[in-house]
C-alpha cells in the first residue's frame, strides 16, 4: 500500500473510532464530540465559553425519533418508539428541575433543548440531543448519550457529565 493511501486509510479508522456509536445524523458534525472519562456512554461538545448558569429557563421539545444506521429499536413497533419517545421526554423535563424552569416558549435567558431518540438497545435508550439560546439560536451544547432505560429523571447538566 503506497504511504498516502495508508496514511489516509489509517486517518478513516481514527476517525471512526472517535464517533459515537449510536449516531443517526441529526447533529451533524461527530468529530467535535469527545468521549467522558467518567461516563463511556456519554459523548459531548461544549461552545468554548459558554456560561450556562446564566440560564434559568428551559423549553424541552418534544422528542423526535431517528433511529441510526444498524439500531436495534428498528425492529420495534411505531407505537412502542413513539411512547418511548414520550417517556424520555418526559424524564428530560423532570430532570430539568431544580435547575431549570420549564416554559413553553424561548425568551431571555432560555435555553431550547432537543433530544432525538437514535436507538433503544434492550435495556437502555440512546439519544442525540443539542441546547441552544433561545435568542441567539447560538448551539451551545451537544451530546450522543446512553442511559440506562427505564430511568427517571434525565438531565443535562454543565462540565460534562449529565446525572441519572
Amino acid at each position: 500500500m503506497r504511504p498516502a493511501l495508508r496514511m489516509a486509510f489509517l486517518f478513516f479508522l481514527a476517525a471512526c473510532a472517535s464517533r459515537p456509536p449510536y449516531a443517526s445524523g441529526y447533529l451533524g458534525d461527530y468529530s467535535d464530540l469527545r468521549q467522558s472519562a467518567a461516563d463511556p456512554d456519554l459523548w459531548e461538545w461544549r461552545h468554548p465559553g459558554a456560561d450556562l448558569s446564566v440560564y434559568d429557563k428551559l423549553v424541552v421539545e418534544p422528542v423526535l425519533i431517528r433511529l441510526a444506521d444498524g439500531s436495534s429499536g428498528k425492529g420495534l413497533g411505531d407505537e412502542t418508539l413513539r411512547k418511548t419517545a414520550e417517556d424520555l421526554h418526559a424524564a428530560l423535563v423532570a430532570g430539568a428541575a431544580p435547575r431549570w424552569t420549564v416554559v413553553p416558549r424561548g425568551g431571555p435567558k432560555t435555553l431550547r433543548l432537543q433530544a432525538v431518540l437514535v436507538a433503544v438497545p434492550p435495556a437502555s435508550v440512546a439519544y442525540e440531543a443539542e441546547v441552544v439560546d433561545t435568542i441567539t439560536a447560538s448551539r451551545l451544547l451537544k451530546q450522543v448519550r446512553r442511559i440506562p432505560w427505564p430511568v427517571w429523571p434525565v438531565s443535562v447538566t454543565e462540565a460534562g457529565g449529565g446525572s441519572r
